[in-house]
């Protein structure tokens, strides 16, 4: 591959997962004030309501620790020009939000 479309590649790559990181930060937010909405509600004895806590808070410690291993697959990807790092970083952010998204659609 010649050195003009190889940083082609990794421009696209890293708009691609620039994109994902910024829908993820939507969907942290998103998280956030759920959770916050959730704990205004306070209802520890309720099942229900301490499990959609739960399923918010793990969804949004595990869309943080992608987002940071983006941030790093980036960091690494500028540092020794390769793109192979971003691809996994980008796939795994996009998989993250679908999971997040089925999430909060489960979340009252």
């Amino acid at each position: 591959m010649q050195v003009g479309a190889r940083a082609a590649e990794k421009t696209s790559t890293a708009a691609e997962l620039v994109t994902a990181a910024t829908a993820a930060t939507r969907e942290l937010d998103r998280l956030d004030r759920a959770i916050a909405g959730l704990e205004r509600q306070r209802e520890p004895a309720n099942e229900a309501w301490a499990d959609g806590l739960a399923r918010c808070e793990q969804a949004r410690d595990a869309l943080v620790q992608r987002l940071l291993e983006a941030i790093g697959a980036l960091g690494k990807t500028v540092a020794l020009g390769t793109t192979d790092e971003l691809d996994v970083a980008r796939r795994e952010l996009e998989e993250r939000l679908r999971a997040d998204a089925e999430i909060q659609a489960l979340t009252p």
